[in-house]
């Protein structure tokens, strides 16, 4: 697991990190980002890397990343990509509150979502 936890990541290094996922030659399955300040702009940057049919990441850790409900239709969206191999989310300590909820389960209800541990 590459682990970054508690480096003081902003969504600035968000977007390097997305076109990482998007190269056919990475082999990146396991990212922890968690107990940074990624934001809800900094997971969208990721999410365009995660919803890329090339990512090969399986587990992401957003625990304590300053996400909010904003961040989840990003998420679901991924989630419902056929291509997507997201298997374990991590969202913990995060204010995503019930309309986040909501919107994850749009995309944990597709027949195509991948995920198996969402925390």
């Amino acid at each position: 697991m590459q682990r970054l936890s508690d480096c003081s990541i902003t969504e600035r290094s968000c977007a390097g990190l997305a076109s990482v996922l998007t190269k056919a030659s990475s082999k990146l399955k396991n990212l922890d980002l968690n107990d940074n300040s990624v934001g809800d702009n900094g997971v969208q940057e990721l999410c365009s890397g995660l919803g890329n049919p090339n990512c090969t990441l399986e587990t992401l850790g957003l625990s304590d990343c300053s996400i909010t409900e904003r961040s989840c239709a990003g998420l679901a969206s991924v989630l419902t990509k056929a291509s997507s191999k997201l298997k374990n989310l991590d969202l913990n300590d995060n204010s995503i509150g019930d309309n986040g909820v909501q919107e994850l389960c749009s995309g944990l209800g597709n027949p195509n979502c991948p995920l198996e541990t969402l925390e």
